[in-house]
């Protein structure tokens, strides 16, 4: 399950790298690309979204254990 906080996990598998990565959505217009975004950043889902006008940025931290 994903962190939602800024802190970095604690344990002898904690390894010393910290990888950011950028991911860009693009898509046609009322196809659902906002739908897909939204309850990964928020945790919400809602059934309504109004149409996102332009260009929408949206920031998630994600802490993934390393296993080797």
């Amino acid at each position: 399950m994903a962190n939602r906080g800024a802190t970095r996990p604690n344990g002898p598998n904690t390894g010393n790298k910290i990888c950011q990565f950028k991911l860009v959505l693009l898509g046609e217009s009322a196809v659902g690309n906002s739908s897909l975004v939204l309850p990964f950043v928020t945790g919400q889902f809602h059934e309504f979204q109004e149409s996102t006008i332009g260009a929408a940025f949206l920031t998630q931290t994600v802490c993934i254990p390393l296993l080797f």
